[in-house]
C-alpha cells in the first residue's frame, strides 16, 4: 500500500538502546565531564569512536559531528562488514516505507486509526517511536537532523520494544470506522510486530528514521 504524495520513506533500525539512552542524557547535560565518563566507561562507545577515526577523544568538543550524527553512529547496530543490521530483511521498508498517511509515515496511520483500550500503552509508545526525538518532545531539535540528510524521528528501548509487541499481540485494540484504507491498520501492525519480535530476540531497541 504505497503512497504517491511524498518522496520520503521511513525505516525502523536496530540500536543499542542503553547506549542511545546514555548518550541522550549525556549530551543534554552539556557537561563535558559526563560525556568523557561515558566514553571512558563504555567499551562499545570507545571502540566505535576509534573505528570511525575518532581516536584519543577526551571530551565532546573533540568531535566535530552534530549531536544527531553522534547519537546515530555510536548506537546503530551493524554487521561485521559495516552494513546496517536488518530487522526483517527489508520487508517492512518495502511494505511500510511509504504509507498513505498525511506524511507518508505508517506510524501516523496507526495514530490516526488504531483505537486502544483504556489503560493501554500502545499509542503512547507509538508516539515516542514517531516523535520522541522531536523539539516538541524534548524542547530542542538537536537530535532530529544530522549530517548527510540524517533524520531521526523517535525511538524505543529494548524494554519498550517488548512492551509494545506484547500489547499489540495480547491486548484488545480496535480500528476506527473512519479508516481510510481497508485493512491498513492490520497491515501496519502485522509488519511492525515482525520488527518488534526481531528486535526483542536480539535484545535491542529501535529508532524510526525518515529518509528524504
Amino acid at each position: 500500500m504505497a503512497s504517491g504524495n511524498t518522496q520520503a520513506f521511513y525505516t525502523f533500525d536496530a540500536i543499542e538502546s542503553e547506549i542511545f539512552s546514555e548518550l541522550i542524557s549525556s549530551l543534554q547535560t552539556n557537561d563535558e565531564n559526563t560525556f568523557t565518563e561515558l566514553v571512558e566507561q563504555n567499551e562499545k562507545v570507545s571502540k566505535r569512536l576509534n573505528s570511525e577515526g575518532q581516536k584519543g577523544v577526551s571530551s565532546r568538543s573533540d568531535i566535530s559531528w552534530d549531536d544527531a550524527t553522534l547519537l546515530w553512529v555510536l548506537s546503530c547496530i551493524r554487521k561485521a562488514d559495516g552494513s546496517m543490521e536488518s530487522l526483517d530483511k527489508g520487508r517492512a521498508r518495502e511494505k511500510l516505507g511509504r504509507y498513505p498517511s498525511a506524511d507518508g509515515s505508517p506510524l501516523t496511520y496507526l495514530e490516526d486509526y488504531l483505537v486502544q483500550e483504556d489503560g493501554s500503552n500502545i499509542l503512547s509508545l507509538l508516539t515516542k517511536l514517531q516523535r520522541g526525538l522531536s523539539e516538541d518532545h524534548l524542547g530542542h531539535s538537536r537530535f532530529e537532523s544530522g549530517f548527510g540528510g540524517l533524520e531521526l524521528r523517535g525511538w524505543l528501548s529494548a524494554d519498550e520494544v517488548a512492551t509494545l509487541r506484547k500489547e499489540l499481540q495480547k491486548t484488545p485494540w480496535g480500528v476506527s470506522s473512519h479508516e481510510s484504507h481497508d485493512g491498513g491498520v492490520m497491515e501496519v501492525v502485522k509488519h511492525l510486530v515482525v520488527i518488534l519480535r526481531s528486535a526483542h530476540s536480539r535484545g535491542c531497541g529501535i529508532v524510526f528514521r525518515r529518509h528524504a
